[in-house]
């Protein structure tokens, strides 16, 4: 709530076959991306008032107004 985070970061990846990964430590979540869910680069952090007892959710797009995105979010790890 409140909260306004924006970012663009310009890296490339193949895909579909990319990991994202968002670590949350307090109010700092660092966002890193990986072509095979070993090695990582990081993208960026950022510091987001999130309460406690936050949910989670995925999105996507395909960035047009005519065409459908059409995703697998497989697999999928949520650590307390």
């Amino acid at each position: 709530t409140g909260a306004n985070p924006t970012s663009t970061v310009g890296t490339t990846v193949a895909l579909p076959n990319c990991w994202l990964r968002l670590v949350r430590t307090g109010n700092l979540v660092s966002s890193a991306l990986s072509p095979d869910g070993s090695t990582w680069t990081t993208l960026g952090t950022a510091t987001v008032p999130i309460a406690a007892n936050a949910t989670i959710g995925f999105f996507s797009t395909s960035g047009s107004n005519t065409t459908v995105a059409t995703d697998v979010w497989a697999p999928v790890l949520v650590v307390p």
